[in-house]
């Protein structure tokens, strides 16, 4: 059994592909760009393993778009992102938290500290700075930086795929897979 982590899917998420044209424009719909990302994740992740996602997971037609995460490999896990439903940062996000594990994900807060090899590391959807944007939003949302304790993000999309102590996790920087524990261990391990 693995651990994964992974961020930013954003399955159904038409306009995807005309930001992230490096990772996603090759797709000539969003249904060829769900399928693809389904086939990525699980190509490395196995029934037994886990995965994080750090949010962001889905967009356009909420039912469709939900429908393909039933398809995905793993005991699954969401921190919400600035685009899932129940990110406390929108309306009635409570409602919500049901509707996301019926479809087979089980929440974590949107601010979450777990170890990997050994290293205590900071997970949320948001990096500790940047953006895809030009300024950085959700500045609220955002957990502290200490100066010391490394963070697993997404919300970039393809901007950075590591930034000093801040590792993007995000699909559009992994070859739309996620990320292995072990492959994170190694990077902290330079740090």
């Amino acid at each position: 059994m693995t651990r994964f982590f992974s961020s930013d899917s954003h399955f159904g998420h038409e306009n995807i592909r005309k930001f992230c044209p490096a990772s996603r424009g090759h797709f000539n719909s969003v249904q060829e760009m769900n399928e693809g990302l389904i086939e990525a994740w699980n190509r490395v992740v196995g029934r037994d393993d886990t995965v994080i996602h750090l949010g962001d997971l889905a967009m356009g037609n909420f039912k469709d778009s939900m429908a393909c995460s039933d398809r995905l490999n793993g005991k699954r896990f969401l921190i919400a992102g600035n685009h899932d439903r129940h990110w406390s940062g929108a309306k009635q996000p409570a409602k919500w938290h049901e509707v996301y594990a019926s479809y087979g994900w089980a929440p974590l807060p949107e601010r979450f500290s777990t170890y990997i090899g050994g290293i205590k590391v900071n997970l949320s959807h948001f990096p500790y700075d940047g953006d895809s944007h030009e300024q950085d939003r959700h500045a609220e949302f955002r957990m502290k930086d200490d100066g010391i304790t490394p963070i697993v993000h997404g919300h970039v999309h393809d901007e950075f795929a590591t930034r000093g102590r801040q590792y993007n996790v995000g699909v559009d920087v992994h070859n739309l897979q996620p990320v292995s524990e072990d492959e994170i261990a190694e990077w902290l391990r330079t740090l």
